[in-house]
């Protein structure tokens, strides 16, 4: 529940940004983090960068605009953390960086049905 109302209340947090599809597992979270540039307009998704880890020391994505990822993803860790933390699991630990994508819009069909149907895809058999 600390998970999900971390993520519902991300722009409230970062009004710079929007939530589109998500999914919470087990271990991990998928989700689209949609940008808006200065004037509140989400920006132009036609530029492509794709990384292997996501971190605020090496930004994956060169593009100005999508530096803020890091900053969004780390108040999101921070506050959760300290939520579940607070619930009886002072154990728990986000994993130290994330992938992150610029995606176009033509994708965004795709990859939300790959979040929506994550959980199918993710029991062991």
């Amino acid at each position: 529940m600390h998970v999900y109302h971390c993520l519902k209340t991300l722009p409230e947090h970062s009004p710079d940004c929007a939530l589109d599809e998500f999914i919470i597992m087990p271990d991990h979270v998928h989700g689209i983090i949609e940008l808006k540039n200065e004037t509140g307009v989400s920006g132009d998704a036609n530029e492509t960068g794709e990384s292997g880890v996501g971190n605020r020391h090496a930004c994956s994505l060169q593009y100005r605009q999508y530096q803020r990822i890091p900053v969004i993803i780390g108040a999101f860790k921070s506050a959760s953390a300290r939520l579940i933390h607070g619930s009886g699991y002072p154990e728990f630990k986000w994993q130290k960086s994330y992938y992150d994508r610029i995606l176009r819009r033509n994708e965004l069909p795709r990859i939300r049905e790959y979040i929506r149907n994550n959980p199918k895809n993710d029991v062991p058999e």
